[in-house]
């Protein structure tokens, strides 16, 4: 009979060097708050037992698996993709592995659906990104079932968990000061959609920097969008259906800013002669572009990084820096002129 040599886990790093699994969890993050003597130990016990981590074998105190779940529902594809590189660098870092799980939003068996999810995989905590972090009953299950949660962009001001959040609201007022300063008055908003309250403050920021140029709000010139290109080619449609037709058009994405330069082009006129554009995310779809698109950037994967570590920290008893809003930054391109 062939006896197989147990593989090595965090347990025996932490017994055989004599400190605590979270102490091991500090070491392999490379965490400053870990004595030069202590990191020396611990790293020459991982060479001796040739420790190669499997986290889905691993187990916390309490039985508990190093498996995380990061759960989106978002039409745009390039948004989760650069959060999960920022969630997955981190968690293999620390040894965590990821479920990265898709989930609707509107569906009335969400709940449920979570619930199961949960059961299934044993997930020790979650990562929510827009919408479902301003899902208040989803939310309530989590903690009812002491679910450790971080969430990405909420948009309620009433729920009182860890999370991360960008300053959409100043980036949103900074680029409709941009096009104000370029001469434009008549700036149409596409805004985003209507159940992802983090894209509202991309609004407010918008209305507020026409209040307080005295230029003021023309409510004609505000469409509700739906996230998606295809939104964006219908809205771009209804703007140029308009009696008085804007002269710069500012998108709550990037993905409906495509869709409305598709419509102007087809239209028989360019960007920015005839109408200048702006969408929001800085994603690749800006330099395909023609004109390339001035958007604002959202530092999307150092976003999952940072909610990764706030929930390994929950996890395992870890002080982290309380770092919580990140910067946007504007990109400013070809697509908008001066008029």
């Amino acid at each position: 009979m062939i006896n197989k040599k147990k593989q090595t886990t965090i347990h025996d790093v932490a017994e055989k060097a004599g400190v605590s699994i979270k102490t091991v969890s500090r070491v392999i993050n490379k965490e400053t708050n870990v004595r030069k003597a202590t990191i020396s130990k611990v790293q020459s016990v991982i060479q001796d037992l040739n420790y190669q981590p499997n986290v889905f074998a691993q187990s916390l105190a309490g039985g508990k698996t190093r498996i995380i779940g990061l759960i989106y529902d978002n039409p745009n594809p390039v948004y989760i993709s650069h959060i999960m590189d920022g969630v997955l660098s981190y968690c293999y870092q620390m040894e965590y592995a990821v479920i990265i799980h898709p989930c609707k939003f509107e569906d009335r068996d969400l709940l449920s659906v979570m619930s199961e999810l949960i059961k299934k995989t044993r997930l020790t905590g979650m990562i929510l990104t827009p919408p479902l972090s301003d899902s208040k009953e989803l939310l309530t299950m989590l903690d009812t079932m002491e679910i450790p949660n971080v969430l990405i962009s909420p948009g309620s001001e009433d729920i009182n968990s860890n999370c991360v959040t960008t300053n959409d609201y100043e980036s949103s007022k900074k680029m409709t000061q941009h096009m104000i300063k370029n001469g434009h008055r008549k700036i149409a908003f596409v805004k985003g959609h209507p159940d992802h309250l983090a894209v509202n403050n991309r609004a407010k920021g918008y209305i507020d920097a026409l209040e307080e140029s005295g230029i003021g709000t023309n409510n004609e010139l505000i469409i509700q969008g739906y996230n998606s290109y295809e939104s964006g080619i219908e809205c771009g449609k209804k703007l140029l259906e308009l009696k008085e037709r804007p002269t710069a058009i500012f998108a709550a994405n990037d993905e409906m800013a495509g869709g409305i330069i598709k419509v102007i082009t087809e239209a028989g006129m360019s960007i920015p002669k005839d109408f200048s554009v702006a969408g929001f995310d800085d994603t690749p779809i800006t330099q395909m572009l023609n004109p390339p698109l001035s958007t604002i950037r959202q530092p999307l994967e150092k976003m999952g990084e940072i909610a990764a570590k706030k929930l390994i920290a929950q996890l395992e008893g870890i002080t982290v820096s309380n770092e919580q809003s990140l910067e946007s930054t504007l990109v400013l391109r070809e697509s908008i002129n001066t008029i």
